[in-house]
């Protein structure tokens, strides 16, 4: 085991909605699971405060203990009211401990005239709307997703005001958990007064559109949060009371999960997809730190074979290549639609056709619209083309790849619905991963295809830019056009004799991970200078 850092801060706390293997929606949950185990590892003693959802249920395996039972001062603008929490906790490691916050929030929709359980962790299932007679609720988010928010942030200072002493620092995760600063800070009857103190970094995982968390009904966000008025009127973003403008007048540190993103986000127009979010914040002073995620490579390692569900083992560094051609075919002869999902369409394996690969949420800011159009424009010319994509999100953009399906059988299939292993056999069997984001906060999804001989295909923005073109995948700057054109050059090294080209790209892009981006080594050279940083601020408390 390495060695922990030099000076440690103490306890680090993390707070957070997600966390991998237990509950998670994006990649939030790769993000605090990558940081926690590290952590752990170094001999840091660390914790994360979690919702203790249906799914977090079903997922812990290992042993937790019920600890405090807590009453949560949740107040409305014409209510004064709170919320009964109990806080379990286990170990999935040594020193590191999940503490997951129990509440009927959490288990059941606020809204009917009877308990409807929530099976989603952010936006409504079809079975939810289906039971609230709202078809039209599916995939948006959950009416009281400030409550949700609110109540991880509080049950979490009570639990830790009744530890002996404080925790080193406290990491809050996006805009679920940025309340923590402002709610802290402000002091409250039912927290230790020292918690005010407690260096604060948040991290923005994503700060587009609809992901700050933010909310209009400023006499409610005043009356949930207990801030003072002049907190509240001073945090707003557009009218709205925005948690991550609070995190970053009221924290220590803010940072976002890339450098290049960090730059984007205040020093370039393509701030305009978050509302000027990062503008504002640079112009009151705020200026975003940025550190690219991390990966564990042992979780997709393809030496692991059968063992790890793919179809047969093959070793990059070595340059084996066999079992990855045996798992393209094992997985084009085989493929089957998720639990839930559907098949579009079908590829037949042939040897000497090169598979391009899609996998990630249906949206716009994938750029699936932009895939479809350049695959629309390669496929007229590059008859040996394939492309297989996993995805569900929107019903206009599944609409249209399960048209493309019609339209190019046997060369283009689109699986509705989402199955980790699914995809994991999905970049082993790949030749080229696309990835075709309008903007992209980090991206793990590059580095996952990457570990598992998937050389990708990535637009340079945000955290993509990691992807350096001709070194570690095939870079492009613009639309579909530009996809298309960055295609065919994948198709070109492809067809090169003995693909020699191609497998340097694929080994130098797992060289770089291991030597820049694991887990261990992004804590050690960024998050833990970011957290020194941290606490040499020592904010003082807000008054009232």
């Amino acid at each position: 085991m390495s060695k922990a850092p030099k000076a440690p801060v103490g306890q680090v706390i993390h707070i957070a909605r997600e966390f991998g293997g237990i509950v998670g929606a994006g990649g939030i949950k790769d993000v605090t699971r990558g940081l926690c185990t590290a952590a752990a590892d170094l001999g840091i003693d660390t914790h994360i405060f979690l919702p203790f959802t249906r799914s977090a249920e079903d997922a812990v395996d290992f042993p937790l203990q019920q600890g405090i039972s807590l009453e949560v001062p949740l107040n409305y603008s014409d209510q004064q009211r709170r919320e009964t929490c109990t806080i379990f906790h286990g170990q999935p490691q040594d020193r590191l401990t999940v503490h997951l916050v129990q509440a009927q929030r959490y288990r059941f929709l606020s809204e009917g005239d009877r308990p409807i359980e929530r099976h989603g962790i952010y936006q409504y299932t079809h079975a939810e709307a289906q039971a609230l007679g709202r078809p039209d609720l599916v995939g948006q988010g959950y009416i009281d997703y400030f409550a949700m928010n609110v109540l991880l942030v509080k049950a979490a200072l009570q639990t830790l005001g009744t530890w002996h002493q404080p925790p080193g620092l406290i990491h809050a995760h996006d805009g679920h958990a940025a309340l923590w600063a402002p709610i802290a800070r402000a002091g409250h009857e039912d927290w230790a007064p020292a918690l005010a103190h407690v260096p604060v970094v948040t991290t923005i995982h994503n700060a587009g559109l609809g992901y700050h968390q933010d909310v209009g009904d400023l006499d409610f966000a005043q009356a949930i949060c207990g801030l003072p008025w002049q907190v509240v009127s001073g945090c707003l973003l557009d009218g709205h009371f925005n948690p991550l403008v609070a995190a970053g007048l009221y924290g220590d540190i803010v940072n976002t999960v890339s450098e290049n993103y960090a730059r984007e986000l205040q020093y370039s127009g393509q701030d305009a997809l978050t509302g000027w979010l990062g503008h504002h914040l640079l112009g009151r002073g705020v200026e975003l730190a940025g550190i690219t995620n991390g990966i564990d490579p042992r979780a997709f390692d393809p030496t692991a074979g059968p063992a790890s569900g793919l179809a047969a083992a093959f070793d990059i560094a070595e340059g084996q290549w066999a079992g990855k051609e045996t798992c393209k075919q094992s997985l084009l002869e085989n493929l089957a639609a998720p639990a839930g999902g559907t098949v579009h369409g079908a590829i037949s394996y042939q040897r000497d056709s090169p598979l391009f690969t899609f996998i990630g949420r249906l949206d716009t800011q994938k750029g699936v619209d932009t895939m479809a159009q350049a695959w629309a424009e390669l496929a007229q010319t590059e008859a040996e083309a394939q492309l297989l994509a996993l995805g569900d999100g929107s019903p206009t953009l599944a609409q249209q790849l399960a048209d493309l399906t019609q339209q190019w059988p046997g060369r283009f299939c689109f699986v509705q619905g989402y199955d980790e292993q699914l995809a994991r056999q999905i970049y082993a069997g790949g030749d080229f991963c696309l990835v075709p984001s309008r903007f992209e906060p980090c991206g793990l999804t590059d580095f996952t295809a990457q570990l598992l001989g998937n050389i990708p295909i990535a637009h340079q923005v945000g955290g993509l830019v990691k992807t350096v073109d001709g070194q570690h995948g095939l870079g492009y700057l613009g639309g579909a056009q530009q996809l298309a054109t960055a295609m065919r050059r994948g198709l070109e090294l492809y067809r090169q004799p003995d693909r020699t080209e191609l497998h340097r790209i694929q080994q130098e892009a797992v060289a770089n991970i291991h030597r820049h981006f694991t887990w261990e080594q992004v804590l050690q050279r960024k998050y833990w200078p970011l957290y020194q940083r941290a606490l040499a601020k020592g904010r003082p408390a807000l008054p009232y």
